[in-house]
């Protein structure tokens, strides 16, 4: 048999349950629930923005790398051109003027001037890209721009002789000597001697001459461009 202890304590554990049944079915803890649900999805939601703009920043930063290392390449590859066609200009003429190489290939002084004219005008057009992103002193147009135009303008006189017939193009062996110790200067008289006005084809060597000299080299400006073309 239950005592009477007991059955206060039954009677009163039920009260105490049904009590708080009734507190849990109460609009307060609806409202409590709803509260802590609602604030559940808006740290979800801002969580998943912040994670979306994460990988949109990181998206437009790598097109942006990207952009710059298309503006980057071509320059590099711009400047490569550039810098192999001035060291081997005065051999391209020398070759392009004596007879059996001429003979083998009759177009390449022409085809030389073309190319030489494009890289002075793709230089042109582009300059503003390159002209923000080096200093003056790592990167000078006017230095690129007139010593292609130097040697545009001594191909386009060439060219012009050999079509009026007035270069007597050597045959047989030739033997090139330094002027004053300076193997440039002795081909550019050499190059000048074959010409019916020679005097206006050396005065062009010359002038191009001096300004390969203070033209110098790209390893500098090659450097700079290659450390700004990695993309990670």
């Amino acid at each position: 048999m239950i005592s009477g202890l007991s059955l206060c304590r039954l009677i009163m554990n039920r009260w105490q349950f049904e009590e708080l049944i009734d507190a849990l079915n109460g609009p307060d803890w609806w409202s409590i629930g709803i509260t802590i649900v609602n604030a559940l999805i808006m740290v979800w939601l801002g969580i998943s923005q912040y994670k979306l703009q994460k990988r949109q920043t990181e998206l437009q930063q790598r097109q942006t790398e990207a952009q710059e290392y298309e503006i980057y390449k071509r320059l590099y590859s711009l400047l490569v051109q550039v810098h192999n066609e001035v060291n081997d200009f005065l051999n391209n003429v020398s070759f392009g003027t004596y007879g059996p190489y001429y003979q083998a290939d009759k177009e390449s002084l022409k085809r030389k001037e073309k190319f030489i004219n494009q890289l002075r005008n793709d230089l042109l057009n582009d300059y503003l890209d390159y002209e923000l992103k080096f200093s003056d002193d790592l990167f000078d147009k006017e230095t690129y721009r007139k010593i292609l135009y130097q040697m545009y303008a001594v191909l386009y006189h060439v060219n012009q002789a050999i079509e009026n017939d007035e270069v007597d193009m050597p045959i047989g062996v030739q033997h090139i000597y330094p002027v004053e110790g300076d193997m440039e200067v002795g081909v550019a008289v050499a190059i000048a001697k074959r010409f019916k006005n020679g005097d206006m084809i050396l005065n062009g060597l010359m002038c191009f001459i001096e300004q390969k000299r203070q033209f110098g080299k790209c390893d500098d400006i090659l450097k700079a461009i290659k450390k700004k073309c990695k993309i990670y």
